[in-house]
């Protein structure tokens, strides 16, 4: 068991992103998309809202000293390492490599189970 993440277009239904136990990734749409709430429901996000997820990731890796204060873990039952190593780094390099490309004009649905 773990934290898995999904990300889907809402217009298709495509699978555009996953993650498994990323929880500085959840963590930011915990506290940017779900007004606090984690809940394992489901929520829609904009594309522009995704793309300020993107730039986020982007400065943490030029500023990884910052990295706990501008993309903090969450702690949870099998959420995985709070850790701010290589793993921490390598969710926040894939997000970015996953949403970069994203239509800001789209809606998207995001959701969460452990």
């Amino acid at each position: 068991m773990g934290l898995d993440m999904f990300l889907t277009r809402v217009s298709d239904k495509t699978e555009v992103a996953y993650w498994r136990k990323a929880n500085q990734i959840h963590n930011w749409f915990v506290e940017n998309v779900q007004n606090g709430n984690d809940d394992g429901g489901t929520y829609e996000v904009s594309g522009h809202k995704l793309k300020e997820l993107v730039d986020l990731c982007k400065e943490v890796m030029q500023s990884k000293e910052k990295a706990e204060e501008l993309l903090p873990t969450r702690e949870g039952f099998f959420f995985g390492s709070t850790d701010y190593d290589e793993y921490y780094f390598g969710d926040v390099k894939r997000t970015i490599e996953k949403l970069e490309n994203i239509n800001e004009h789209e809606t998207y649905e995001y959701y969460a189970w452990w």
